[in-house]
């Protein structure tokens, strides 16, 4: 399973603040890698094998990193959460950090923003739009679920997580709503936004079936799109939808959310010499 771990919406309810520029979010003076290296590379072929990442003590690495998952990294949004002014942003680099020992996670953010400032000319601001997103409601037929005491035991691995089989995905465990959310929202592939009014933890039994499709083995793995990747696992919306309603007395809706959104306002896909 391919998934996002940076897959996160940063929904917020002020549409007083609709289509204003918030903050320009480059660094000029912030934090930079000691020393950088960007090249750009194929997208596939050449042997040049998967995107991989490698973070340690005073250095990061980065293998055939698309620009759009550069971005995600170092502003810590989610693909949807980005705009861009053309559709032209396919690019794909290899990037090698030296940076300080001590250098805390945010600090390294700001050094890949800067770098992607510096070597690509990129800029870019933050604005609050409307995003199509999905909502969890609880169904007006009633909910299903029984209320829990806790979170499941976090020593058994088989609670609380997403498992993958081939026939269904399925979770068990204890969970609060807003977990529940953020575990689906990577196959969902758009914000999910909890708003069912339920706090504490539930226990929740889901067995959603898969679908069939798959995409067509003549395109590059690396050149799949999130519809693609969602066809691969046998992931279908509709039945994740029905099976919330009929299983767990929850109705998912679409709805525009107002989200923080990251504006792409300029870049270069080739990067200035090392």
């Amino acid at each position: 399973m391919v998934t996002n771990r940076y897959l996160r919406c940063a929904a917020i309810a002020v549409s007083a603040f609709l289509g204003l520029a918030i903050s320009v979010v480059a660094q000029d003076d912030g934090p930079r890698f000691d020393a950088v290296s960007v090249r750009r590379v194929e997208a596939s072929g050449g042997g040049r094998g998967a995107t991989t990442r490698h973070v340690e003590s005073g250095r990061v690495e980065l293998h055939r990193y698309s620009l759009l998952g550069l971005v995600t990294l170092a502003y810590k949004t989610s693909y949807f959460q980005v705009t861009w002014p053309t559709k032209d942003h396919e690019a794909y680099y290899d990037v090698q950090g030296v940076m300080p020992s001590n250098t805390s996670e945010e600090q390294r953010d700001l050094m890949l923003q800067n770098m992607l400032r510096d070597r690509l000319t990129f800029r870019a601001h933050h604005e609050v739009r409307p995003v199509p997103s999905f909502v969890l409601l609880v169904s007006p037929k009633g909910l299903k679920l029984a209320k829990a005491q806790g979170p499941s035991d976090p020593s058994d691995s088989k609670l609380g997580r997403i498992w993958i089989g081939p026939s269904e995905f399925s979770l068990k465990g204890n969970v609060a709503m807003t977990q529940l959310t953020e575990l689906f929202s990577t196959y969902l592939n758009r914000p999910f936004v909890d708003m069912t009014g339920l706090h504490g933890y539930y226990g929740v039994q889901l067995s959603i079936p898969r679908d069939s499709v798959r995409p067509d083995p003549s395109v590059s793995v690396a050149d799949y799109t999130p519809e693609m990747l969602k066809g691969l696992n046998g992931w279908d919306d509709s039945r994740f939808i029905a099976a919330m309603e009929k299983q767990a007395g929850l109705t998912v809706v679409p709805r525009s959310i107002a989200t923080d959104v990251l504006v792409v306002d300029s870049f270069h896909l080739d990067p200035t010499e090392n």
